[in-house]
Parts: structure tokens; C-alpha cells; sequence
């Protein structure tokens, strides 16, 4: 049976009373040069272990199946698992698992997950932005949870109407998913052209979604794909995008992260005096994560305390702080960037100014102006700034 083909699709539709749905993003791929170029991008292994996203009849399963260890597929649609067990029948390298990824990725609910290699799929539109910063979130050696409640802030991304928040804010801390490496694993995806061009896009035209995926990874534009191969046609043209992991702004935030501790610590070791100049500089009133720990105003182990609550900031924090400012940074496209983080960081606007020209960016600058080095470098800036250094780490 060919897979690939729009009539046999068609057929097994009527077979089985399935009404292709545009809310759920079925758009079953029928072109078989496609499909190849797909695999060929992902360069796949023999012991690779593939996460396929939405396999839906399994035009795609059959082809990974045939060349690597082991295919995970997870697929939402019951109706559409009893078709895709069906033509994959004889097939014993496929585990299906019904469920929603991105429940399964921001809950961790998933063990088989920390096998996988690489990533290769035909994403539902509808669940794309989510799904991408989920699984380089959750990839990388980190635990990153609370990353994800930052950067679903991100106003731009106006494609995946259906892509509602997932608030895993408050989810215990999750194990990295895979086994693709160091720093993740590799993806190739086929989704919409905007969201690929958005995904990739450069300086002036930068949104929190490019940020957050080429900060850990660097994203390209394989090939574009027609409406037409595809059925039923979705209204506009789709891509193929390679994401392969990357360690440079990882490292990067690292190093700073080390540097910032250096400091904080070297300032809790002064006198008591350092300390009560601390409480002044504190503008944010509500802020009470550092002074809950003061149970105790006359506790001479209090600096100790201190001290050993920044030993222990490591690149995880760097990387939250990373994606808080950035967020503050993109929370009004429209606005210069000094304006959106005088407010969000709730200083001064000479202040902001100050930071800016120090890093070599225009006071007039706006956040999708920047590239994500000029992103690393003024974050790096901001974590040493003399007044923001030591409670932003508190925000």
C-alpha cells in the first residue's frame, strides 16, 4: 500500500469514517519526493531511537522504521491509531503511545522519551511554537522547567491560534528528555513557512520563538514544501526545518553564571554594613523571596546562608534570567527596548540607556533589532549592572 498516495489516503478515509479535521492540523502528507528529502535531512542512523510527532497513517513511520533502531510514535487521534497499528502491521520497531506531546513533554510523563535521538515529524500546525520550545528546553542537561512559563509569553507568535499556554510553572523539576547529546538532540520538522522563516529569522526581524530556539540550536530552512503535496491542502506553504543543537550561548551563559556567583559571594563576605545598602536598592517592595529567609535579624550564619544560596545559582539560573529578560525585552514589540526594560526591571530609563550603549546597541533600539549575541552580551551586562546584579537573580 502506498502511502503517499492522495487516492489511497482518500480511501482509507471512507474506509474507516475519518473526516480529515483542519482544527487538529491533518494534512496527511501524499508526496512521496517530499518524504525522502524529509529523510534525508534528518540523517538518520541504524541505532538512532526517532520521536515521531502526529504519524497519522504512517507514510513517514514506514520510511524511519525501515532505517533506524527503534520508532517512538505519539499520536493524540484514537480513530487515526486504529488505522496507523493497522498498516503497520508486521512492522516491530514502532512503539505507539496515544497522548497529547505536549502534556507528555511539560509533564514529563513520558520515560521512553530519554532514549530518543532525534526528532523527526510532520507537526500538527496548531501545536508548533509549544513544541518546539518544549523539546529544546527539556533536551539539553538542564532542568529548565521553569523556562517554559517565560517563554510561552512570547505576544508574536500569532500563527498557532489554537497554541494555548501549558503552565508547567508549577510541575516539579523534570529530567532532560533524550539521550541526543550534550546539549539535545537533533530535529527535523516539517511546519508551516512563516513559522520556519520566523523560527530563522535574523536581526530586524527577531521574535522571542527565534530567540529561544537559536539560542539552544541552530535552526535552517531546509527545503519548502507546496500545498500540494499535500491532502486535504492547507492553506498556506509548509517547510522543512533542521534544528541541530548547539552549546556556544549555553557555555557562554555558563561562564557568566560562574563569574556572577564570584561576585555575589565576594560581596556577602563584607561587612554587615554592604548589607543594609542591599536593602535600600531593593525598588521592588513585593519581592520577598530573599527576606523570607531572615527569620532571624541578629542569626550571625545569615551572610553563610547567602553566600551558599549564590554558590548554588548555576547555568540554569543564568538561563532562566536569559529568557526573563528577553521576555521583558519582546513584552511590547512596538516600544524601543530601553522602554520595555526600565519598566519591566523597574529602573530608571538612564539607567537602561547606560547598558545599552555600554554593550554598543542604539538607545532607540528595539528587541527584534537585536541579534541573540546582542541578547547574550546584554543579559551578561544587566547580571553585573551594580544595581540590578544581585536582585535579579530575586525576580
Amino acid at each position: 500500500m502506498n502511502l503517499a498516495d492522495k487516492e489511497t489516503i482518500k480511501g482509507l478515509c471512507r474506509k474507516y469514517g475519518l473526516k480529515p479535521s483542519k482544527e487538529a492540523g491533518q494534512n496527511f502528507l501524499v508526496d512521496d519526493s517530499v518524504l525522502q528529502k524529509i529523510v534525508e535531512a534528518a540523517d538518520l542512523k541504524r541505532d538512532d531511537v526517532v520521536l515521531e510527532v502526529g504519524p497519522g497513517f504512517g507514510v513517514l513511520t514506514r520510511e524511519l522504521a525501515s532505517r533506524v533502531k527503534k520508532v517512538v510514535a505519539v499520536e493524540l487521534e484514537k480513530r487515526v491509531i486504529k488505522i496507523l497499528r493497522k498498516n503497520l502491521e508486521g512492522v516491530e520497531n514502532v512503539e505507539i503511545i496515544q497522548e497529547d506531546i505536549l502534556k507528555l513533554i511539560s509533564n514529563f510523563q513520558f520515560p521512553i522519551v530519554k532514549n530518543i535521538t532525534k526528532v523527526v515529524a510532520n507537526l500538527p500546525y496548531g501545536i508548533t511554537s509549544r513544541f518546539l520550545r518544549g523539546m529544546l528546553e527539556r533536551s539539553v542537561g538542564e532542568d529548565t522547567n521553569r523556562q517554559q512559563g517565560m517563554l510561552e509569553g512570547d505576544k508574536t507568535d500569532r500563527v498557532d491560534k489554537t497554541d494555548k499556554s501549558n503552565k508547567t510553572g508549577q510541575t516539579p523539576p523534570n529530567p532532560p528528555l533524550s539521550k541526543g547529546g550534550k546539549y539535545g538532540m537533533p530535529l527535523t520538522l516539517l511546519v508551516q513557512k512563516e513559522v520556519a522563516e520566523r523560527v530563522c529569522a535574523g536581526p530586524g526581524k527577531l521574535s522571542l520563538l527565534a530567540v529561544s530556539v537559536q539560542f539552544y540550536a541552530e535552526p535552517k530552512i531546509e527545503f519548502y514544501v507546496n500545498k500540494n503535496s499535500f491532502w486535504p491542502e492547507p492553506e498556506v506553504m509548509s517547510a522543512v526545518i533542521s534544528i541541530r543543537p548547539r552549546g556556544k550561548y549555553l557555555e557562554r551563559l555558563g561562564f557568566v553564571g560562574q563569574e556572577t556567583n564570584k561576585q555575589h559571594a565576594d560581596k556577602t563576605d563584607k561587612s554587615d554594613k554592604t548589607d543594609r545598602s542591599y536593602k535600600t536598592d531593593r525598588t521592588d517592595k513585593t519581592d520577598r523571596s530573599y527576606k523570607t529567609d531572615r527569620t532571624d535579624k541578629t542569626d550571625k550564619s545569615d551572610k553563610t546562608d547567602r553566600t551558599d544560596k549564590t554558590d548554588k545559582t548555576d547555568k540554569t539560573d543564568i538561563i532562566n534570567e536569559f529568557f526573563r529578560i528577553a521576555r521583558i525585552g519582546f513584552s511590547a514589540r512596538r516600544k524601543q527596548l530601553q522602554n520595555n526594560l526600565a519598566a519591566g526591571l523597574r529602573v530608571d530609563n538612564e539607567e537602561v540607556k547606560k547598558i545599552l550603549r555600554e554593550v554598543g546597541l542604539r538607545e532607540d533600539i528595539r528587541a527584534q533589532d537585536l541579534s541573540v549575541e546582542n541578547w547574550i552580551e546584554l543579559v551578561a551586562k544587566v547580571e553585573r549592572w551594580p544595581t540590578l546584579a544581585r536582585r535579579s537573580f530575586g525576580g
